[in-house]
């Protein structure tokens, strides 16, 4: 086995520090008494968070403590579950005004269907250590849903006769309520500008979505275009060869794809340009103007949605005027439609625990917390929504522990920060986290992190269009997560990314395990940019520590896009003869749009609010944005070579005992194969990351099944 150890060091003293530097004149935000100082260090803030969450987590496997007020729930037999579970919190208040103390909603297994969200504020608020609790009893599932079985109807003939002959005796039509059906058919959406608040119709059949039927079936088409449009005003035209021939007759086409870069997903409604189509053998559609200012990919990636013709195979579904065609799934559980746009919202209320309950059916997010604070979800379910699992808001304390979360259009977990900042302290421990983003092909994560002092730890994470955890803020901790088969539909991006704020700061990647990341089999790049990173710091993303992980992918394991005071100790990289990362110099953009954006637009956090932080930085960086004082230190480089950083950036950074091995294996090696090799390498592998199998070690949680 040979070794070579590669020493480049390169110390370069930083500039002092920033008092006559320009900082954004705009006053300090909401919530800017938010401190943005630094941890001790990052290694006692990660002891200290896995402390917080090992405690944290044990009081969650003790039941809780029996409460003197209990009401019993069971499904109602009229099918309306709102007015019986009013009925219980208005109880709960009750006695909560007379006595001081809580009560608990206990459940028995069954399907509790709402026609209107239920509702938590301040008035339904438990106390420390005896919150108010909705409880889940052993013996099946309790699922708390926002659907309804949908009606039979018969399809009008003209949407009838665009069903392939072969799926006709297959495929059941509906009726879809006026409270199931959006004000369009599909809203329009773009990766990168933001989600539409318009809610989607979603239909699901049991435990399992009903997509928009496709063309192609699998994948995406790939269409060269010979003379792509350049930004920012690009209108893309499609030339589907080989489409079904019953596609002119479409009333509700949808396109979507990947038509600049491949993070930036778009779809919106396309019609038929006659005029061209004539003049062509295949029809020609026209894709409504991008949001996106690139220059069009000369190979777009793009799929048809919604066809009537395109239904030829059980879990599509496609809609027209409130008439919805479906090629069920096989089984006898009815088709539902979500009629409710959010299932849960928790506002300005604490002291609050849901254990052992499902939440499915929503139009847009499942659980929404604006507010909130002490709010605790274990062993539940998320999933069945064309948003988001739970979206927090100006909350603090909240604990999503245990649970699985699945099949969802957008994220599994969203902290979302606006003007009054984002989310605090809040724990995503031991959750299955699967086919996020994926419903209604949003560019969401598993994991949206925004706001500072949360904790991502201990989670199976797999299956995703793209990114595992996006985040930003400060002092987030990100640890122990098995993350796999992620950014599928992805480049240019990252598995744990971050970008465009300069006040992340203080975060903390540590021993995660990255495998099978790459391109999922049978897509191909749209062009531009095709590289996929494990960790990404894009946009002069700085002050992250990056620690103690283990990568055995395809995938580039690291990547820093033109960051400051950066640190990559300690990590393992399973390399297939390629570099370990890089260190990317976007100087040039400091001046350019994206430099501005960056460096001199007033943020959630700005730089004007956080002086403190400011103070850290070089002058020179805040300068020119040249990436400088990034730390690559010890790591292990198996198979392949040590970052690429160029000649004239190196000597900003500090690099030193880079070591770099030659394993001996090919082939895919299991995780202990991984584990022993390092080791007899030397490499630090931490405890944590040794039990990195966390797909196997949490395949008992009550909920597993529903995800499968």
């Amino acid at each position: 086995m040979g070794q070579k150890t590669v020493v480049c060091m390169t110390m370069v003293p930083l500039a002092a520090i920033l008092a006559a530097l320009p900082l954004p004149s705009s006053p300090p935000v909401a919530g800017a008494g938010l401190s943005c100082k630094p941890p001790p260090s990052w290694r006692n803030a990660l002891a200290d968070r896995q402390r917080l969450v090992e405690t944290t987590l044990a009081k969650l496997q003790r039941p809780s403590p029996a409460q003197r007020h209990t009401i019993m729930l069971r499904p109602a037999p009229d099918g309306d579950d709102s007015p019986i579970v009013e009925a219980a919190l208005r109880a709960a208040r009750d006695v909560r005004s007379k006595t001081g103390q809580p009560t608990t909603l206990w459940f028995e297994p069954g399907r509790y269907r709402f026609s209107r969200p239920i509702a938590l504020n301040n008035a339904d608020s438990g106390v420390p250590g005896a919150p108010l609790v909705f409880a889940g009893a052993p013996g099946g599932a309790i699922v708390l849903t926002g659907g309804k079985p949908l009606q039979p109807q018969t399809l009008p003939a003209q949407l009838a006769e665009l069903i392939p002959d072969a799926s006709r005796p297959f495929v059941a039509s509906y009726s879809v309520p006026r409270q199931a059906a959006p004000s369009i058919p599909f809203p329009r959406r773009f990766a990168g500008a933001g989600l539409t608040s318009s809610p989607s119709l979603f239909l699901f059949q049991g435990h399992r979505p009903l997509w928009r039927s496709l063309w192609p079936k699998d994948n995406y088409a790939v269409q060269v275009e010979r003379q792509p449009q350049s930004g920012p005003a690009v209108s893309p035209t499609i030339v589907p060869v080989g489409a079904p021939q019953r596609l002119i007759d479409e009333p509700a086409l949808q396109a979507g794809g990947y038509w600049t870069f491949d993070w930036a997903y778009e779809e919106n409604s396309v019609g038929l340009d006659a005029g061209r189509a004539a003049d062509s053998e295949s029809p020609v559609f026209l894709m409504p103007q991008l949001a996106t200012r690139y220059a069009q990919s000369p190979q777009m990636r793009y799929r048809f949605l919604g066809g009537f013709s395109f239904l030829d195979a059980p879990g599509g579904m496609a809609y027209f005027g409130g008439a919805a065609a479906v090629y069920p799934w096989p089984g006898s559980d009815p088709v539902e439609a979500a009629v409710l746009d959010r299932l849960v919202t928790i506002s300005k209320a604490h002291d609050i625990r849901f254990d052992g309950i499902a939440f499915e059916g929503a139009r847009h997010d499942l659980v929404t917390l604006a507010g909130a604070r002490d709010i605790t979800f274990s062993n539940s379910y998320f999933g069945l929504a064309a948003g988001s699992g739970v979206k927090i808001s100006r909350s603090d304390a909240v604990v999503i522990a245990r649970s699985v979360i699945s099949d969802l259009g957008e994220a599994g977990v969203a902290m979302v920060a606006d003007a009054q900042g984002g989310a605090g302290n809040v724990v995503i421990a031991d959750n299955i986290i699967t086919r996020t983003g994926a419903l209604t092909r949003s560019y969401q994560p598993a994991v949206l992190l925004n706001g500072h002092d949360n904790t991502v730890m201990g989670n199976a994470i797999s299956d995703l269009p793209h990114a595992a955890i996006i985040f930003a803020g400060l002092r987030n901790v990100m640890q122990g997560n098995e993350i796999s088969a992620v950014d599928l539909e992805t480049a240019d991006a990252g598995a744990i990314y971050a970008f465009h704020n300069l006040t992340t700061a203080y975060n903390v990647i540590s021993q995660n395990f990255f495998h099978d990341i790459k391109l999922k089999a049978g897509l191909e790049y749209a062009g531009h940019a095709s590289d996929l990173r494990n960790i990404y710091l894009d946009s002069w993303t700085s002050f992250t520590d990056v620690s103690n992980n283990l990568s055995a992918t395809d995938s580039i394991p690291f990547w820093i896009n033109g960051g400051f005071a950066n640190r990559v100790t300690d990590n393992v990289w399973y390399l297939n003869g390629s570099a370990s990362g890089a260190v990317h110099d976007i100087s040039f953009q400091r001046k350019r749009a994206l430099g501005s954006f960056v460096f001199d637009t007033p943020q959630t956090q700005t730089m004007a609010a956080c002086r403190d932080l400011a103070a850290r930085f070089g002058s020179d960086f805040l300068r020119d944005g040249k990436a400088r004082g990034n730390v690559i230190r010890k790591n292990f480089n198996i198979d392949g070579r040590t970052a690429t950083i160029p000649a004239d950036l190196a000597r900003f950074q500090r690099i030193a005992d880079e070591r770099e091995f030659q394993s001996g294996v090919s082939g895919q090696r299991r995780l202990a194969e991984l584990l022993e090799g390092a080791r007899r390498l030397g490499a630090p592998i931490g405890s944590s990351l040794a039990a990195a199998d966390r797909a196997a070690a949490l395949a008992g949680l009550r909920y597993r099944g529903l995800a499968n």
